[in-house]
């Protein structure tokens, strides 16, 4: 968590509702959502303790995760293992970072 504002973390979760969350109308995008006419509009409306909860997750998903990126060498060094299994767990680790920037997740290799 080093690379984000623990205050602004925490502001963020205390305005979060606590549990006990239950499904009131229709969810729309992960928010329960209630639509209703406006001048002969269809028009959607987030109900305010949702959207300080999606403010919350919303700011845990705007982290940073730091992965380890190492060679071959340097896995079968830490390992013992063969250079077949280091090339495999290589192969994981670099797929699994594509999958995690995929979702929309920062990355940093170190």
């Amino acid at each position: 968590m080093s690379n984000i504002d623990k205050r602004a973390l925490r502001e963020v979760a205390e305005r979060a509702t606590p549990g006990n969350w239950r499904r009131t109308s229709s969810l729309f995008n992960g928010i329960t959502v209630t639509p209703f006419s406006l001048c002969g509009e269809e028009v959607t409306l987030a109900h305010t303790v949702e959207k300080r909860d999606a403010e919350f997750i919303a700011a845990l998903e705007a982290r940073k995760v730091n992965l380890s990126k190492l060679s071959v060498g340097e896995v079968m060094h830490m390992s013992g293992f063969s250079r077949d299994y280091a090339e495999g767990w290589c192969a994981g680790n670099d797929n699994a970072i594509h999958e995690i920037r995929t979702a929309g997740i920062k990355v940093k290799e170190s």
